[in-house]
């Protein structure tokens, strides 16, 4: 693990944490792949935006009338922060990290 931090999820507790990413990470270029949660573009882009390539990932979930249990997994959105455009990921795109 090279950083975590503690807190609600917003913007200032978010540019905290990328704050601490940068001072545990070295000055060369890496990859960053988040959730979709909108703080992350803008402390990325202020604290990182010179050493990594920075995706979010972001779900979309089919929930089922009557089913009390998560819903089931339809597609998956990504989103270049550089590039600001979507794509959808098929099944062959998805890997799993062992």
């Amino acid at each position: 693990m090279l950083a975590w931090h503690l807190g609600k999820r917003t913007r200032i507790v978010t540019e905290g944490f990328i704050s601490k990413l940068r001072w545990a990470t070295a000055d060369a270029l890496f990859q960053l792949t988040t959730d979709g949660f909108q703080p992350y573009i803008g402390a990325v882009d202020a604290g990182l935006s010179d050493r990594v390539d920075f995706v979010q990932l972001v779900k979309v979930v089919r929930h089922e009338p009557g089913r009390r249990s998560p819903g089931t997994l339809h597609q998956m959105l990504w989103m270049l922060s550089q590039l600001s455009s979507w794509g959808i990921l098929t099944e062959a795109d998805l890997h799993v990290a062992h």
